[in-house]
């Protein structure tokens, strides 16, 4: 990184030494750090859990993890722009950050979805915890398109035990609890319970795909055929050659999920035609929809996504990283 010539100027070393370590911490930073919201980003979360773990194993300290997601934040960005989304994600993170004491780790999972390690804390004080926070940010008042409006966040908490000492079940736990709060009404946190897994109540969710393209049809169907996304949703694949048949058919039913991978250049109807369908005769809550289209144009993704479209994938795809993006979105609503 440097080169100094001796004899050392003692004076010059030290503060050469001092920036240098300013410069270290920095990058460290930048590798850690989610930019818009200041909260460790989802590597730190991992190198986090296997530390508290390793030391649980170790020592039988505890700890409690909490997944923290904001309630239908989608909708507060297709209502009020997704700069007034950011401004939101922000204020979150600021909350949150100024209400944990210093050795707790708050990270952003991923979207609007985040994760609060709190060591030596066991599950039914981290809740009282959740519960005061989201008191005060339930009362924070946003301003947007000239109006006020106020954004509300679900909880879920689990702490590690002898039963339960692995990454992998904690954020099961976490996610089962807090897809009951997301069930149970949103706004409020819950404390991961045997119960709750015994009374999971499983989700069908649909993956759809309209293409007039066999080949991507049958390849796409293949694949998700086999995908489990969680213990609370089962998985149904169906798939259309044109968007008139799709449309016309009776793929619909209220109580269920759905993912729908929509290509954007086909015969009689138009993927955005049928974009826009979905979106002015079904609720939008349960629906996804992710545009794959072999059109890259700026302007053509920006208009896909302000008629209502969740993702643009652009063709040829990788298969793993479709998939990938899809488990991120489906994640939204299935928890």
């Amino acid at each position: 990184m440097d080169y100094i010539q001796k004899p050392v100027d003692i004076d010059l070393f030290l503060v050469l030494i001092k920036n240098r370590f300013e410069l270290k911490k920095e990058w460290q930073k930048s590798i850690i750090v989610d930019e818009l919201t200041g909260a460790f980003n989802r590597k730190y979360f991992n190198q986090t859990m296997k530390q508290l773990i390793a030391d649980f194993r170790r020592t039988g300290r505890t700890f409690s993890l909490a997944l923290l997601d904001l309630d239908l934040f989608k909708q507060i960005n297709d209502t009020y722009g997704h700069l007034m989304g950011d401004e939101v994600l922000q204020s979150f993170s600021e909350l949150v950050k100024q209400s944990i004491r210093t050795e707790d780790t708050f990270c952003r999972y991923g979207g609007e979805e985040f994760a609060l390690f709190m060591p030596n804390t066991p599950a039914a004080q981290a809740l009282l915890v959740m519960e005061r926070i989201q008191e005060v940010f339930a009362a924070r008042e946003f301003e947007g398109k000239r109006e006020s409006f106020h954004v509300t966040f679900s909880c879920g908490v689990t702490e590690v035990t002898q039963e339960a000492p692995d990454a992998d079940t904690l954020v099961e736990e976490a996610d089962l609890a807090l897809y009951a709060s997301k069930h149970n009404g949103r706004n409020q946190s819950t404390l991961y319970s045997q119960e709750l897994l015994l009374g999971q109540r499983e989700t069908l969710l649909n993956v759809i795909i309209v293409d007039d393209d066999p080949l991507i049809r049958r390849i796409v169907t293949t694949h998700f055929a086999a995908w489990q996304p969680g213990t609370t949703a089962r998985v149904k694949v169906a798939s259309y050659a044109d968007g008139a048949i799709f449309l016309e058919s009776d793929w619909y039913a209220p109580e269920e999920k759905y993912i729908i991978l929509l290509d954007g250049v086909m015969p009689g109807l138009d993927g955005l035609e049928v974009l826009e369908k979905i979106r002015s005769s079904y609720p939008e809550l349960n629906i996804l929809v992710i545009m794959l289209t072999g059109r890259n144009n700026q302007r053509d993704i920006i208009h896909a996504l302000q008629m209502g479209a969740d993702d643009y994938v652009i063709k040829p795809f990788h298969l793993p990283e479709l998939l990938t993006r899809i488990e991120r979105l489906a994640h939204r609503f299935l928890f």
